[in-house]
């Protein structure tokens, strides 16, 4: 089973350079732990969501509308992912609950999604193979 960990950042940024370090040094602590174990994928972290930007398809057939610097939006903005497969969901939760928490004072928080795997999204076997394929 893969699970996304996908990291909300605190409201309020901590410029004390010596946390930010502290923090970034757990965090690769924390992702060794996950590849020693086998269970890492991927991880990556993200250009804060103001260098994003929005593809938005607000009617159907018409040109889609692109929007230049993304705003956090109810908390929606993503810092960065960690995509790890497991044996069940319970060791899922045990890895996201020892990740380190997001950067900033208070307020950040980890989102744990289960990746939809073909077979839940077609049982024909030619359709899932294709699936299969774009899988990394």
């Amino acid at each position: 089973m893969r699970f996304m960990m996908i990291v909300h950042p605190s409201r309020e940024e901590d410029d004390d350079e010596v946390r930010r370090l502290r923090r970034l040094r757990e965090m690769m602590r924390y992702r060794e732990e996950l590849r020693q174990a086998g269970v890492l994928l991927d991880a990556e972290a993200l250009q804060p969501a103001e260098c994003g930007l929005r593809i938005a398809y607000p009617h159907p057939g018409e040109e889609p509308v692109v929007t230049e610097g993304l705003s956090d939006e109810a908390g929606a903005s993503i810092a960065a992912f960690t995509l790890i497969e497991t044996p069940s969901r319970e060791e899922a939760i045990a890895w996201a609950r020892r990740m380190p928490g997001p950067d900033g004072i208070k307020g950040g928080a980890i989102e744990l999604r289960q990746v939809l795997e073909a077979s839940e999204v077609s049982q024909d076997a030619a359709t899932r193979a294709k699936l299969e394929r774009f899988r990394v």
